[in-house]
């Protein structure tokens, strides 16, 4: 194995531990960054897939939230795997449940910790789980809503930071997107999903698309 190869393992050791993120060789060009899917990832080819499971609702990104009757899914052991909790990562989601299996998934206060980059790919997957007629949801902290609060004195610059950075107690819990009504509505739509409604609750914005037309 060359020296650049085994430099590429141990920098991508550290990358993929703190960020998510993993660097690939663009031998004549230069090094990039891309997500965890990308297709020069050996290791990520050779993965087999395990047989996929259905589930009529779907709780993404769960953490403590583990809601009965639901499939509840996030990238740590927060219970042992089950009928109802599934511990994968959720950009790989597509290999552990059935497309067109669910009525409704809830993605609750995760969707940020993804990269930007990442997002239209994450919100493809999560759609594609959705029956026709089946409804995403999503909630994630509002630009605009924590903008105004901070700019009328009612969060400090601490409160703000926190809202639009993350708690960052461990490495995945950092904000690597922003949302607002107006990203919730393009988000959506870019999904092929019809805008249900948006709102603000408190410094998050609470959206919700349906896969087909309103009736």
């Amino acid at each position: 194995m060359s020296l650049s190869r085994i430099a590429l393992q141990k920098c991508n050791q550290l990358l993929v531990a703190t960020t998510g993120l993993r660097l690939v060789p663009e031998w004549r060009l230069h090094w990039r960054y891309t997500g965890a899917e990308d297709p020069d990832d050996d290791a990520t080819a050779r993965e087999p897939l395990e047989p996929r499971r259905s589930a009529a609702r779907i709780n993404v990104g769960c953490g403590a939230d583990i809601r009965e009757g639901w499939l509840n899914v996030d990238a740590r052991p927060v219970q042992p795997d089950s009928e109802s909790f599934l511990c994968c990562e959720l950009l790989k989601i597509h290999r552990y449940v059935e497309d067109g299996c669910a009525d409704e998934v809830l993605a609750q206060d995760i969707l940020e910790h993804f990269s930007w980059r990442d997002l239209p790919t994450l919100i493809t997957r999560l759609t594609a789980l959705l029956k026709p007629g089946g409804r995403l949801v999503v909630q994630s902290p509002d630009l605009d809503a924590i903008l105004d609060a901070y700019r009328s004195g009612a969060l400090s610059h601490e409160e703000a930071q926190r809202l639009l950075y993350g708690d960052q107690t461990y490495p995945q819990n950092t904000h690597r997107n922003i949302w607002s009504d107006a990203e919730a509505r393009r988000r959506i739509v870019g999904a092929g999903l019809t805008v249900e409604r948006v709102e603000r609750t408190g410094y998050n914005v609470l959206c919700s698309g349906l896969k087909g037309r309103l009736p």
